[in-house]
């Protein structure tokens, strides 16, 4: 049963002791953490929100893997994609992030879903207003799963971008984030994958290059993920690159609260 009503599906939210929103689905907890993405001079300038899935026994389960998972329903994949971005945007918006762009993963498969269901995207529009995000704070990072159709991929990312959203290809040199995707979707950022970042710096320099010259081709600005080395860091800010993350520049976290909410807890 996929969570429709708004009723229904704020019964799977709550607030723990620190404040964080986190959801509870089929046994499953769902917690918020983010990710900083910086610039050059090493200056704060987005958050990617990430989600920590644990089972009742404690067992952290990898979200990759949760989502590529048979063991799961589709539905239950939309569910628990649809509670990690409630819980996303509500600590977001309660943090000292706030005036920073946010990017929220999705996923090929409920993009196509949410396309057809004009309630979803109302609601996840009033809820941004709620929260006094603006729509131009969003960027709705595309994964690189396949899809079996493109013409609802490019409906979903157009529907983003006419409201005011920014798109961005995520890992692009794995799986469906190639060339062709970009082409299609225009994004309006893409994440260059660390297996082109590696690469580079094994001196197999021709595909880190290339996606560079890909992201020229369509004006996309680019992010450069998996950063793990001050060798590394050092070497990619030669390049014409226009962002940075990975764990040497920091690892992702619960979002710190803002002062004013957190100045009601601790009261």
């Amino acid at each position: 049963m996929e969570l429709r009503e708004q009723p229904s599906f704020l019964q799977y939210l709550s607030v723990d002791k620190q404040g964080q929103y986190t959801a509870e689905y089929n046994g499953l907890t769902l917690q918020s953490v983010y990710q900083p993405i910086f610039t050059r001079d090493y200056d704060i300038v987005a958050v990617e929100a990430l989600v920590r899935i644990t089972t009742p026994d404690n067992f952290n389960i990898r979200p990759d893997l949760f989502f590529t998972s048979p063991q799961y329903s589709d539905g239950d994949k939309i569910n628990v994609e649809r509670l990690c971005r409630a819980i996303h945007i509500r600590n977001f918006a309660n943090s000292n992030y706030s005036s920073l762009s946010l990017f929220l993963n999705m996923l090929p498969l409920i993009g196509e879903e949410f396309i057809d269901n004009d309630f979803q995207y109302a609601n996840f529009f009033s809820k941004l207003e709620d929260l006094e995000i603006k729509h131009s704070q969003i960027v709705m990072e595309l994964l690189e799963t396949p899809v079996d159709d493109e013409a609802r991929l490019c409906a979903i990312t157009q529907k983003y971008l006419r409201n005011g959203m920014r798109v961005a290809i995520d890992d692009f040199g794995t799986g469906a984030s190639t060339k062709h995707r970009v082409d299609i979707v225009q994004p309006s950022i893409i994440k260059l994958d660390r297996g082109l970042l590696e690469r580079y710096m094994n001196g197999f320099r021709d595909p880190l290059i290339y996606a560079l010259d890909v992201a020229k081709q369509v004006n996309a600005q680019t992010v450069i993920e998996g950063i793990e080395t001050a060798e590394q860091w050092v070497c990619m800010k030669e390049l014409p690159i226009d962002f940075y993350q990975g764990f040497y520049l920091a690892r992702p976290q619960p979002c710190t609260l803002g002062d004013k909410l957190y100045q009601l807890i601790v009261n």
